[in-house]
């Protein structure tokens, strides 16, 4: 088989060299760690940041006791003159139709279909228990 190229096996071994070695060379070094480490204990910013969230939660906290105190004093009232009381109703909270079913119908029928709708034996009962067949 004819040489494409007549080229010795020290000429192929320096070319590989070069290919490989020279490219690491004339890398430069990484220079991630040039900067020192950022420590957030002392820094002013997440002190600011900290203090801002502490105020912000006390003020919250404090609009919950007071609006705690009106609903107290609105119960004392009512609990002082029940005859105002009697035209009130119980009312249901918004955001809870997904935990309470809106009738009486409807809960009995969730009931009834989620009891046959069980296909699995309930824990504390043994596999190959006698008593049950």
């Amino acid at each position: 088989m004819p040489q494409l190229y007549p080229v010795s096996r020290w000429h192929m071994l320096l070319v590989m060299a070069s290919v490989l070695i020279l490219p690491g060379l004339a890398s430069r070094p990484a220079r991630a760690q040039d900067e020192p480490p950022v420590y957030l204990q002392g820094n002013p910013i997440v002190q600011a940041d900290r203090i801002q969230l502490i105020r912000e939660e006390a003020r919250e906290r404090q609009r919950e006791i007071k609006e705690a105190r009106e609903r107290a004093k609105e119960i004392r009232e009512l609990a002082r003159h029940p005859q105002k009381a009697k035209g009130q109703h119980a009312e249901q909270r918004p955001g809870d139709e997904d935990v309470t079913p809106a009738s009486v119908g409807a809960a009995r029928a969730a009931e009834f279909n989620s009891a046959l709708n069980t296909m699995v034996a309930p824990l504390n009962t043994r596999a190959n228990s006698k008593l049950g067949d």
